[in-house]
């Protein structure tokens, strides 16, 4: 009986945070809260340098990771919102995950590791315009 309650207080006060916080749109939570954690954290293992890696994510998904573009914003001082990995374009979350030219590597690699596990698993579920795209 008191799972049961506590259960559903914690899902009324997830769907409430949900409702009310413009930053958890993004993250897709899964029913029912208690006991199934988000997918984000289901992937790590309970290492620190995965968990560190996963914060990160989470503040990317949430958009509560402080970009250099939003520390412009913010702050009072004189604080650039140039990519300090590249120095080229202003810093937001499309040019860290996709534009970054000092990320091109790193995320070619991620790409291609995707690539091989999506053509693996997914080989005969994909329709033939989705398998180039993909392959």
């Amino acid at each position: 009986m008191f799972k049961n309650a506590s259960n559903d207080y914690w899902e009324n006060t997830w769907r409430q945070e949900l409702a009310t916080q413009s930053t958890m749109k993004y993250l897709q939570v899964q029913h029912p809260v208690v006991d199934n954690p988000h997918n984000l954290w289901k992937s790590i293992r309970p290492r620190q340098h995965q968990v560190q890696r996963a914060e990160i994510k989470a503040w990317l998904i949430t958009g509560t990771f402080i970009l250099q573009s939003n520390a412009m914003k913010y702050n009072k001082s004189d604080v650039s919102a140039t990519c300090k990995l590249c120095g080229v374009n202003d810093e937001t979350r499309e040019h860290l995950l996709g534009r970054c030219s000092a990320l091109s590597q790193l995320r070619e690699e991620n790409f291609t590791r995707l690539r091989a596990i999506t053509c693996i698993s997914d080989d005969n579920k994909l329709q033939p315009s989705h398998k180039t795209l993909i392959c």
